[in-house]
């Protein structure tokens, strides 16, 4: 079973997240993140295998957003293997291609979350 990490400022879309990540088996508990720093943080601490992580990166958030934390697994050798589904609101092209430039992102997908996604991950 995979370690889910979310990360995103909204607690609502967290609470959902969890549950649905829960219910399509994915992380019986998924850890959370209101910002980026706070998970790169953990990261760095706990330094888990990254082929059992996935984790959940909200673009827009305090503190440090989806694309600079982004920028921080880029550049840290230990963290460049980490697989990222950025999961977010914008609906803006220039925010997918951008995406696209980040060999970490594995998927896109646009705010809210459904099951079948998520099931397909497991």
């Amino acid at each position: 079973m995979k370690k889910a990490l979310i990360v995103d400022d909204d607690l609502i879309f967290q609470m959902i997240a969890t549950k649905m990540i829960q219910k399509a088996g994915l992380d019986g508990s998924p850890k959370t993140f209101v910002n980026g720093k706070v998970a790169l943080e953990y990261l760095l601490s706990e330094l888990p295998d990254p082929s059992e992580i996935i984790i959940f990166l909200d673009i827009n958030m305090p503190v440090m957003d989806g694309w600079e934390f982004l920028d921080q697994l880029q550049s840290n050798e230990q963290l460049q293997a980490y697989r990222v589904i950025m999961v977010t609101s914008s609906t803006n092209d220039s925010d997918r291609q951008k995406a696209k430039s980040y060999a970490q992102i594995s998927d896109f997908f646009i705010k809210p979350l459904n099951i079948e996604q998520l099931q397909a991950l497991v």
